[in-house]
């Protein structure tokens, strides 16, 4: 479903005038949104000026930590933005411009779990009424057994060569990039981020119970302009098994199932 949200939002830039998105205004801290008990997995709120709805998989609820994080975040997220919507949907109706609601969705997924990790993307989809749409991704690698999440080089050893991590995933977007446009080149802007500033997620494996390496995700716009979409980078552990963690390393096992081919 994110693949094809992602695709189907990218088709529709190509008609549109590329404009990236502003960058949201600064909201003071507010607190952390109450946690119900019985830890529903879909919050969902509807005002005139906006609709919003947050969803959350059953392995999140079975984290204790993790649900409360993702809840009370995701909660908190969505009521400001619905709250912030009330000032721009009125001066769209002052000044008589057709309008609807605007919209803000947040739904987590699981992309793989191990019997210690638990991996989670993240799909933010987002429509104020600007030429198009707007969808980002977002990457979790949850420790069940410390209760943490973990930042991407976490997951390797202390003495991991980071210059080889940043070059690996350089290396994939440049590659990845010209299989889909022809091109290995990253707009003027851009450049190839370092391993420790990406969204690192777990890959889901050929062997139950195991991730078969990491998945690297980039929203539209980070590596390339809107109309190339996202770009879901996959690392099997054959290429990462002496960099990991040896805390970690016994969640890792087979590969990566093969993408299924387009008909």
């Amino acid at each position: 479903m994110r693949q094809l949200l992602i695709a189907s939002l990218a088709l529709v830039a190509l008609a549109a005038c590329e404009k990236k998105p502003e960058p949201a205004k600064e909201a003071a801290p507010s607190a952390p949104a109450p946690v119900p008990a019985s830890r529903p997995l879909v919050y969902e709120k509807t005002t005139p000026a906006a609709h919003v709805k947050l969803m959350l998989p059953a392995a999140a609820a079975a984290a204790p930590a993790l649900y409360a994080k993702l809840y009370s975040e995701g909660v908190n997220d969505l009521d400001a933005f619905a709250d912030g919507a009330k000032e721009g949907y009125e001066e769209l109706k002052a000044a008589g411009s057709p309008i609807q609601a605007f919209e803000r969705e947040l739904k987590w997924e699981v992309a793989a779990e191990t019997p210690r990790l638990l991996g989670l993307e993240l799909t933010e989809y987002e429509n104020t009424g600007g030429a198009h749409p707007n969808a980002m991704l977002g990457a979790l690698v949850w420790d069940k057994q410390t209760g943490k999440a973990l930042k991407p080089l976490d997951l390797m050893r202390s003495d991991a060569n980071s210059l080889k991590l940043d070059a690996m995933v350089c290396d994939a977007i440049h590659a990845a990039k010209k299989e889909r446009t022809g091109s290995e080149e990253l707009q003027p802007d851009q450049r190839c981020p370092v391993f420790a500033d990406t969204k690192v997620t777990l890959a889901p494996s050929t062997v139950p119970g195991k991730a078969g390496g990491i998945q690297v995700l980039f929203s539209p716009y980070e590596i390339g302009p809107w109309v190339e979409g996202a770009y879901d980078l996959s690392f099997p552990i054959s290429r990462l098994s002496g960099d990991i963690n040896p805390a970690y390393a016994a969640e890792f096992g087979g590969a990566p199932p093969p993408e299924p081919k387009e008909k």
